[in-house]
């Protein structure tokens, strides 16, 4: 859909550079309002992921740009492969979108 636009990672690496974002590559609340912005968006999408035994446990929380509020976040678990990595994800960025665009702020 056209609902959100995809930033490359070239883009967004020289938007954290000049941000200075730590080593760790974690994008907190507050650079994610400044990523945000840099990059004329209304809403970021950030998240993490972590192995747990047989299966990865992905996290994920949509930013509202302009108050850096935290409109919602979605946590599922899924095997080590590539579509069901897709399909989860994709679950997950439309349940965020969802959150976003209802939010009533």
């Amino acid at each position: 859909s056209n609902t959100f636009k995809i930033v490359e990672r070239e883009q967004l690496k020289k938007v954290i550079e000049e941000l200075k974002v730590g080593q760790s590559g974690i994008i907190d609340t507050g650079e994610a309002r400044k990523v945000g912005k840099m990059l004329g968006a209304g809403a970021i999408i950030t998240g993490s992921v972590m192995k747990i035994k047989d299966a990865l446990r992905i996290d994920s929380r949509i930013i509202e740009v302009e108050t850096g509020l935290i409109v919602g976040a979605e946590t599922r678990s899924c095997r080590e492969d590539l579509s069901e990595i897709s399909r989860v994800v994709s679950s997950m960025t439309g349940a965020l979108a969802k959150k976003f665009y209802l939010n009533p702020e």
